[in-house]
């Protein structure tokens, strides 16, 4: 479990993408949103079922921090 907390704890750089994205302030280059795609396709492969036994409470505090440090 501590693996994939520190993968949702990293995810700070992709939220930032996300949120300039949709937030207007700047457009993503292709680089970008692929890099983006990419890196949400890993953590969903990482995070499938039967890849560890961790809290959901634990995973979203891990996810929460990461969207503190994109903001």
């Amino acid at each position: 479990p501590a693996a994939q907390v520190n993968l949702i704890s990293y995810l700070w750089p992709l939220l930032m993408v996300a949120i300039l994205a949709f937030s207007g302030v700047a457009t993503p280059t292709r680089r970008q949103l692929l890099g983006s795609l990419l890196g949400f396709a890993g953590l969903a492969w990482f995070m499938s079922p039967g890849s560890g036994d961790g809290s959901m409470f634990g995973y979203l505090l891990a996810f929460s921090a990461a969207c503190c440090f994109a903001a």
